[in-house]
């Protein structure tokens, strides 16, 4: 299905592009013969994306979930490290501050020494 999607997206493209440009080059008071692929070329690129979306959706449930649950946790785990280093705690009242405070929002102590 990924394959034949963006067959029949293209085929709507053409569908849309024949129909723009007969619409734009008729004369002043001339019916323009294929408006009707407007009405050919939407659905056609509707329904081309949608079976493009069905085709990659059936390779990404063939990914093993297992490493998926891997990569999220060792991910997790990372960003948690990183947050805990970022930390720097006040030592009069234990509050967290940022590393680069020199005061403590909660106390109001000095840093500095910290």
């Amino acid at each position: 299905m990924k394959f034949i999607g963006p067959i029949i997206i293209f085929a709507g493209i053409c569908c849309l592009a024949i129909a723009c440009y007969e619409f734009f080059t008729v004369e002043f008071f001339e019916e323009p013969q294929y408006f009707w692929l407007f009405f050919v070329g939407a659905p056609l690129i509707f329904f081309g994306f949608l079976l493009t979306g069905v085709g990659n959706y059936k390779k990404l449930k063939e990914i093993n979930n297992e490493e998926i649950r891997e990569q999220m946790a060792a991910a997790s785990k990372g960003w948690a490290e990183g947050q805990l280093k970022a930390e720097v705690f006040c030592s009069n009242c234990g509050h967290p501050v940022g590393k680069s405070f020199k005061f403590c929002n909660e106390c109001g102590s000095s840093l500095q020494n910290n």
